[in-house]
């Protein structure tokens, strides 16, 4: 980081890159069977993000994260679903193939700190799925839309960990509550989900 000149407060950026490779060892669910559960997409897929962290004036700092993730390959289904993956009208199998929709995900965390031990989060995140894309006899719309989801959410932050402190304790630890929800989509289906997590 690089101190602002002029500044009576010093002022820090970080920015940080990362990529994976994810194996294709999962398999998606079986659609000659209802409510099966799928273990992954059963393709391989290549993820690159990035991160920046940011300290802004007095108390406030903000993260941005940003991640795409490309699908390759296929995978053999044996039923080509309806549209939206709906269940009904049932109709004799036929064969084809399936590829997941690339994912992308956008994320803004503004954060507070009101005290060296207390402080509040929030967090907004766009994510777009692309659409499921199948091959076979009647697949021209199998499969569910491309779909764009909007999450909100919200986070307490206590730590006894010190920025500036080399001594801050004999067990120094920080837990937080995040809750985050969906709160608004299209296209899809896109599912309403809540999550509250501890940490």
């Amino acid at each position: 980081g690089a101190a602002a000149p002029g500044a009576s407060a010093r002022h820090y950026v970080r920015v940080a890159a990362n990529a994976g490779y994810r194996l294709g060892t999962g398999e998606p669910a079986n659609r000659n069977r209802f409510f099966d559960l799928g273990t992954g997409y059963g393709q391989p897929g290549i993820t690159a993000g990035l991160a920046a962290d940011a300290q802004l004036v007095g108390n406030f700092s903000a993260s941005a994260q940003a991640s795409y993730t490309a699908q390759f390959g296929s995978v053999a289904v044996s039923r080509i679903p309806n549209v939206g993956d709906v269940a009904f009208p049932l109709d004799l199998p036929v064969a084809g193939t399936y590829t997941a929709g690339n994912v992308l995900s956008l994320s803004l965390i503004p954060r507070y700190r009101f005290s060296s031990d207390f402080g509040v989060t929030g967090r907004y995140t766009m994510v777009r799925v692309g659409a499921d894309r199948y091959t076979g006899s009647g697949a021209t719309s199998a499969g569910v839309a491309a779909a764009t989801a909007q999450q909100l959410g919200i986070g307490l932050t206590y730590g006894s960990i010190k920025n500036e402190d080399r001594g801050p304790g004999r067990i120094p630890f920080e837990v937080s509550f995040n809750h985050l929800e969906t709160i608004a989509g299209s296209g899809g289906p896109t599912p309403k989900t809540f999550v509250d997590q501890i940490e």
